[in-house]
């Protein structure tokens, strides 16, 4: 689940960094709400749409908010809420239709069971946020969370998540879920992927040229006593989920960051972002904000991160990727630090969005830290 605190809007050139200014940078308070979270956004035509979940102060449950944000002053138009009065409402990834309008991804848990089980439906809006249609995404697991989505040209629609089918008391584990569902979101097939016996997460997906599908995620070790195994994890399929290879990525001795967003490059390679770690895993775990670049089998080309002082980097992540048209990619995450204030602000952290351009070769052409002067914790 991607989370954003504030919007930031930038123009993105080739050449050397950012020629553009920041648009705006703003909050946007929610009434009756104790905290909220911008956690998927698009773009379409001037105007960004992002999913919020707050957390209403008077049912003590977290709703659902699909927004409008216009880039021209900034702007706010509610067009969507999503209430229930035993669920938590997550929503996990919003993206353009190719038919127009959009595709929304809602997790929904039972707090009545201590949230361990959890379901999801496909919201479908018009353009103006009408809601087309509201489907629940058919399952049978005790645990089922879908954390991506994307759409084909056939307007069918793909999904990777995480499932549990039993529980961990009876030897159950976490798998990864891919599932294909046609444009209304009736269920076409599913795929299963993990060996049942370690945690396997599914984050991020996208199609390929070939028909086929790049998804991203991390393994895990079974029961989390060990860390030396939490890895990224890049997986390549077919076009009905039939893995094609699979590759493992960072250091074997540190704790991780899983793979959260992926991208087919112009090469046909892939690239991909998420946190590696630089230190044996402890309660204060340091990561470094981490790209990496491969060929069309997953070998990798070359990899980045952006070092700092034992100070500055103390928890460092990219979440997004994207790849413009000269082949450069842009990456945006969260830079989060020790907080010197601790008069004005009760917490020991603060954190700054951050956005790094890389040319195709890997060469460093910029990177920008972007914060809210009131807000103590910023992500990307």
């Amino acid at each position: 689940m991607k989370k954003v605190v504030i919007v930031l809007l930038l123009t993105f050139v080739s050449g050397l960094g950012f020629t553009q200014p920041t648009y705006f940078n703003m909050r946007y308070r929610q009434a009756h709400a104790l905290g909220s979270v911008i956690n998927s956004m698009c773009i379409k035509n001037n105007d960004v749409f992002f999913n919020v979940h707050r957390l209403n102060d008077t049912s003590n449950l977290y709703e659902q908010i699909f927004s409008k944000v216009s880039v021209i002053d900034g702007t706010k138009t509610t067009l969507f809420e999503l209430k229930n009065d035993s669920l938590d409402q997550f929503g996990s990834e919003i993206i353009n239709s190719n038919t127009g309008g959009f595709i929304d991804v809602i997790d929904m848990g039972h707090l009545g069971v201590g949230g361990s089980y959890w379901k999801s439906k496909l919201i479908k809006y018009k353009t103006n946020g009408d809601t087309l249609y509201t489907k629940m995404i058919p399952d049978s697991a005790l645990f089922q969370a879908v954390t991506g989505i994307c759409e084909k040209v056939d307007y069918s629609l793909t999904m990777i998540g995480i499932v549990q089918l039993q529980l961990r008391a009876q030897g159950g584990s976490e798998d990864i879920l891919l599932l294909q569902t046609d444009s209304l979101g009736n269920e076409l097939w599913r795929k299963i992927i993990g060996d049942s016996i370690h945690y396997e997460r599914g984050y991020c997906i996208q199609s390929t040229a070939d028909g086929g599908y790049i998804l991203g995620g991390i393994k895990q070790k079974d029961g989390f006593t060990s860390w030396d195994e939490q890895r990224p994890w890049l997986i390549k399929t077919d076009s009905i989920g039939n893995i094609e290879w699979d590759k493992y990525y960072g250091p074997k001795d540190t704790l991780n960051l899983p793979i959260y967003d992926v991208t087919p490059t112009q090469d046909g390679g892939y690239a991909f972002v998420g946190g590696i770690g630089v230190e044996q895993f402890v309660y204060d775990a340091s990561f470094l904000p981490w790209m990496v670049k491969v060929n069309e089998v997953g070998d990798t080309l070359w990899t980045r991160t952006i070092y700092g002082s034992g100070a500055s980097r103390l928890f460092v992540e990219y979440t997004s990727i994207l790849e413009l048209a000269d082949g450069s990619l842009v990456a945006c995450g969260n830079h989060r630090i020790p907080n010197p204030d601790t008069i004005t602000y009760v917490g020991k952290q603060r954190a700054t969005g951050v956005i790094t351009k890389y040319s195709a070769q890997g060469e460093l052409l910029s990177s920008r830290n972007y914060s809210h002067p009131e807000n103590r914790l910023s992500q990307s």
